[in-house]
């Protein structure tokens, strides 16, 4: 099995490029962890998180939305304001960061509570102090994200570390093995053989395996103990150009309990320390603008939070009901249903294969013309080996669609007419001519079972 997944990983490097490095590190000064924080925009706020307040998920989806109450004061990095946190650190020194993973499949009962893929991040900061209490809970909800698929890399004081990913709707837990822990945009187990088969040569490049190789060869080098260093190893993972370039750097510094940071348009690395903030429930939270030129902290306030949802949740196609997201955050008197999207659903899609050496696109066909052309919007890559494997789509609008898959053996990460095509629920030798053929209408939270790819 491993010597199949290695041939996929040397072959396949036109997959597409996605977002975010991190590594967590241990020297004999303590611990460390950096994440380079790659996407379409910079703009976004760092936020100071005390104990003692009472928080839920936002109301976004029918069922139970999970409820609870800080434990730990934390300060935390956001683009959409309180409570939605891409990464941070607590008071007790534990890190959660999050990264891109295309083949997420969160878990959902929907007899459980739900929490979504950033407040999931609070939720952790909020109330564990080790990355084994992270570990030990990571399924305890599901989670119901508003659009991200994400892992985690989860780092505590002590130095231990994990990368908690959810495939196939299960959480899937991966420890440290040596010295540092690193993250991109793989799934643990196929970066891990891949770095076997390639450590200490150099690959030129933004794909996530080369970046994943390049830092963690770095990270076990490492000696230097300053923290201008570690900022060093996060340039070896640098995106300078394209779709997604670097908007943030950080490195925590765990046993010390500070943080520095540098972005894109302010490159002077800024520091906080955690005894400059008093964390006692009841406090103020504070907040500061993370590319502002003159940086200070000021009180977080419902007219500040509101003021960073406007700029950056239209970037990510949500524009309605966006102040709802405030009241529920800052009001007593809360809306009962934050109502972001209006007639979507999230669309798995499962499959039995026996391919091996094989990335498959799995495409949303929504008309004739993307049935006849093979060109679609909605396309994902998925790597295929063996057994039962499952894609998820989140949140796309409720229409029909034909749902194919596509044997990406150009590696253009776009399905083509002359590739290999199978959909859904046909079940005939001769391929269908027609949209309406294979066109189907999608209800809520729907499930494709049963695809063969042979």
């Amino acid at each position: 099995m491993k010597k199949t997944v290695i041939t996929i990983l040397l072959l396949a490097y036109s997959a597409v490029v996605l977002c975010c490095s991190s590594f967590v590190i241990q020297t004999d000064a303590g611990v460390y962890v950096g994440k380079n924080f790659d996407w379409m925009f910079g703009e976004g706020y760092l936020i100071q998180n005390n104990r003692g307040e009472t928080r839920s998920a936002l109301p976004i989806f029918e069922g139970i939305p999970v409820t609870w109450t800080s434990t730990f004061g934390s300060i935390t990095f956001n683009q959409y304001g309180k409570n939605l946190p891409y990464g941070g650190m607590n008071e007790a020194g534990l890190v959660v960061e999050m990264l891109w993973l295309e083949e997420t499949v969160y878990p959902f009962d929907p007899t459980q509570q739900y929490i979504g893929e950033l407040e999931w991040i609070q939720y952790q900061l909020d109330n564990y102090a080790t990355a084994k209490e992270v570990a030990q809970n990571a399924g305890k909800f599901s989670i119901r994200p508003v659009g991200g698929k994400i892992h985690y890399t989860i780092a505590d004081q002590s130095g231990e570390s994990v990368i908690v990913e959810f495939l196939n709707g299960k959480p899937v837990i991966s420890p440290r093995t040596d010295n540092s822990t690193v993250c991109t945009n793989s799934a643990a187990y196929i970066a891990g053989i891949y770095y076997e088969k390639n450590k200490g040569t150099f690959r030129k490049g933004n794909h996530t395996l080369n970046r994943y190789l390049r830092l963690k060869d770095r990270t076990l080098a490492e000696e230097s103990d300053e923290t201008e260093s570690f900022f060093d190893v996060l340039e070896s993972a640098y995106q300078k150009k394209g779709s997604q370039p670097t908007q943030w750097q950080i490195v925590y510094d765990l046993s010390r309990q500070r943080i520095q940071f540098r972005t894109r348009d302010q490159k002077k690395i800024r520091s906080i320390a955690f005894s400059d903030f008093d964390f006692a429930a009841g406090q103020n939270p504070q907040y500061a603008e993370l590319n502002a030129r003159k940086w200070s902290l000021q009180p977080l306030t419902f007219a500040a939070n509101q003021h960073l949802i406007d700029i950056t949740m239209p970037k990510i196609g949500i524009s309605k009901n966006l102040s709802d997201i405030s009241r529920f955050i800052f009001e007593a008197q809360k809306p009962s249903r934050v109502a972001l999207f209006h007639n979507h659903t999230s669309l798995v899609v499962s499959f039995d294969t026996k391919l091996e050496n094989q990335y498959v696109l799995i495409a949303t066909l929504r008309n004739q013309e993307e049935f006849s052309t093979r060109r679609s919007e909605l396309v994902g890559t998925l790597l295929m080996y063996n057994g039962v494997k499952e894609f998820a789509f989140y949140n796309i609008p409720l229409a029909e669609y034909a749902i194919a898959a596509v044997v990406d053996k150009d590696h253009n990460q776009r399905p083509s007419i002359d590739e290999p095509i199978i959909f859904a629920e046909w079940n005939q030798a001769d391929l269908p001519q027609q949209f309406s053929q294979v066109a189907l209408l999608l209800h809520e939270n729907y499930h494709i079972q049963g695809m063969r790819l042979e």
